[in-house]
């Protein structure tokens, strides 16, 4: 015996609100899929494009710069004229492959980590610990900056959102500016041509991954993985071999080095 309620089985009222509901679902989906075509057609509606992105990580680095949570030093007139000449000697050499406008705007991070990253809007970050303890020479500093100007004017970033607060720490900053191995090497052979055009020794790119691998805990917080790091160095050296580069052994002396870069090393050591 069935239990009954009106004049329908118990069991047959269960299946009816099943298929109910799940008839609901569906047209709820379809409902969302219409709704997001009838956006589509709207004139006012625009998918996200390369400039909205890159105008929200211009607002990450104002939040980070302004957010009190991170201490800068602060550079010398001198110091940052050092910088503007190294980027406008770059960006002069290479016009048809960097062709954005803007003023690059140089920060200092007072942290012994030896991180350095970069974002839209010409913003460099290089930490007091970087160029302390590693940065030895001007040709060891050329092959970082040139990589990070790459970056910024080639907007090399993976596509990931962080709603800027204000509160914007250097971690948040450095995982948002993560890129995936393939990303990695296309920007070093990127930045390997753009060395060299720029009259520089093309092997202090190569030089400075090695340093990296070689001191790879310290250089761990910029990677998700730290084999990153070795295989970065790895397939840069496959294609300086497929291209047939030749590479200067002298690189690291000091005769490489201007009065200017010793000025501006004295300044953050102090």
């Amino acid at each position: 015996m069935f239990k009954m309620i009106g004049n329908l089985p118990l069991n047959k009222i269960k299946l009816l609100i099943l298929l109910l509901v799940l008839c609901g679902c569906r047209s709820f989906d379809f409902f969302k899929k219409e709704q997001f075509l009838i956006l589509k057609k709207q004139k006012n509606y625009k998918e996200l494009s390369n400039n909205d992105y890159e105008n929200h990580l211009k607002k990450v680095a104002e939040d980070f710069v302004s957010s009190g949570l991170v201490e800068f030093l602060t550079l010398s007139r001198k110091s940052k004229d050092y910088f503007n000449n190294l980027y406008k000697n770059i960006i002069r050499n290479n016009e048809l492959f960097l062709k954005k406008k803007m003023v690059p705007k140089i920060f200092i991070i007072d942290e012994n980590s030896p991180v350095y990253f970069s974002l839209p809007g010409g913003y460099f970050f290089f930490s007091s610990g970087l160029i302390k303890r590693y940065v030895k020479s001007e040709e060891l500093l050329i092959p970082i900056l040139v990589r990070e100007i790459v970056r910024v004017h080639k907007l090399v970033y993976k596509k990931q959102f962080m709603i800027p607060s204000g509160h914007v720490t250097i971690d948040k900053v450095i995982k948002i500016t993560r890129l995936p191995i393939g990303l990695i090497h296309e920007l070093n052979k990127w930045s390997l041509i753009t060395i060299r055009r720029s009259g520089y020794d093309q092997s202090s790119l190569l030089s400075w991954l090695q340093i990296q691998n070689k001191n790879m805990i310290d250089f761990s917080r910029l990677y998700r993985r730290s084999w990153t790091i070795t295989r970065e160095e790895y397939l840069l050296k496959s294609f300086t071999i497929k291209e047939g580069l030749s590479f200067n052994k002298t690189l690291f002396m000091d005769k490489n080095s201007s009065n200017k870069f010793y000025a501006f090393l004295k300044e953050v050591r102090e």
